[in-house]
């Protein structure tokens, strides 16, 4: 079968995630760890439903390719180190359950 869960939450993972996510992950949870870098997420076509990437060392923008997800649900990116403003093309698409960049550098310059 076709990998659809992937929870990695809370086990202290550090370094950059560069994973090859297969197309078929509905669920996936980096949260709670140490990851840094930009996050790596820029393919369009997933099946993701829920991400969750919360209190990491992220990086960069928010990819505008989230919003291309058609089966997002929950999206949870703060307490990260974003540090550019919330995409436009993220904010317009069709109403999601949960949507979070709480604490990071997004838009009001603060961080907790």
């Amino acid at each position: 079968g076709a990998l659809s869960f992937l929870y990695l939450s809370g086990n202290q993972l550090t370094g950059e995630f560069l994973a090859a996510l297969p197309a078929e992950l509905t669920n996936l949870d980096l949260s709670e760890n140490r990851l840094s870098g930009t996050f790596p997420f820029n393919v369009p076509g997933y099946s993701l439903q829920d991400l969750y990437v919360r209190n990491n060392l992220f990086t960069g923008t928010v990819p505008t390719a989230l919003s291309t997800l058609a089966r997002i649900r929950n999206i949870d990116m703060g307490y990260n180190l974003f540090t550019s403003t919330l995409p436009t093309e993220i904010v317009a698409v069709r109403p999601r359950s949960f949507f979070s960049v709480c604490c990071t550098w997004l838009v009001v310059n603060r961080r907790r």
